[in-house]
Order: structure tokens, then sequence, then C-alpha cells
């Protein structure tokens, strides 16, 4: 293997999080710095890695609960990504993500679930594919969670699924 320390690029993204548990669905914002190759490994892989800067709207339809129906989330998830560095022959180019960071919530509860504090850790595992004639565009999945790593005696957490469609700028 070899190891590397370019940047590569940024992307902008949009996010639809939806989830069973307490009707949960949203929207969210984000914005990804690529670090570009940590470590290259044969056969054309690598691992890299991205901040990703995310702005996030969730609600619920628990319409007995109303106080409580939406919250706002800011985080900041360092991520590993694991992919092919040369896209196959039909320019797809398939990724592995595993993060976990950093976020702030407008509030300590949503819906019927107490989340112990304004701070909470942002986990997400994915997986999806780059296309398009430069590589511009990416879709995946991520399964997030938030919780407060039980730093506080209430930690519910927020438990969702996330679909995440982004552009990459082409490098400079």
């Amino acid at each position: 293997f070899s190891c590397a320390a370019s940047v590569d690029a940024s992307s902008l993204g949009l996010v639809r999080g939806f989830s069973g548990t307490d009707g949960l669905d949203g929207f969210a914002l984000t914005y990804q710095n690529d670090w570009g190759q940590l470590i290259g490994f044969r056969n054309n892989w690598e691992l890299s890695g991205y901040w990703n800067s995310e702005l996030a709207y969730w609600k619920t339809n628990d319409s007995l609960n109303t106080h409580y129906s939406n919250i706002t989330i800011f985080s900041l998830t360092p991520t590993l990504r694991y992919r092919r560095q040369i896209p196959y022959d039909n320019g797809v180019t398939p990724f592995l993500d595993l993060g976990y960071g950093l976020g702030v919530m407008n509030q300590k509860q949503f819906s019927d679930n107490q989340l112990g504090g304004y701070a909470t850790f942002r986990q997400t595992f994915g997986a999806g594919i780059q296309f398009g004639s430069q590589n511009q565009y990416a879709v995946s999945y991520h399964y997030v969670v938030y919780n407060n790593a039980e730093q506080f005696k209430q930690d519910d957490g927020l438990f969702l699924n996330a679909i995440e469609f982004d552009y990459y700028f082409p490098e400079s």
C-alpha cells in the first residue's frame, strides 16, 4: 500500500431521512470537504476521508406531542471512506463510509424521546456509488444515530435511515 495527503474535492448534499419510530421524517443539507487518499491498497482501492458538516431538520407526525414535534441538529462528523480509486468500466465508483462526530441540538426532547442534553454524538455507517462523466454525483444510504453516549441520565437517542444525493465540485 501507499500513503498520500492530497485534498480531493468538496461536495454539497441533500439528505432525506426517515424512520418508523415516532414517524421521524425530514431533510438535511451537507457540505463535505474531502481529505484525499490516506492509504492506497492493491486492486485500485483506497482509504480516504472527509469532514461532513450537516444541518438537519427532523419532524414527527406524533399529533399528541406537538410541543416536541421537530428538532434541528448541526453536526460535524469526520468520516472514513473506503472506495475504489478508478471507476469500473460502467463509470461507477462504489464506497463504504464510517463516521463518528459531534452535534448540537436546539432542544433536549423530540417526540417522546428524552435526549438528555443539547450536545449529541452522531454515528453513521453507509454505502453508495459515485458516477457521472467526472464522478461528480453520488447516491448513498446511511444509517444515522444521534445519542449522548450516556453522558446524561436520559439517552433515548434518534435512529434514522438517510438517502443522500451529493454533487462534487470539480477539482481546481
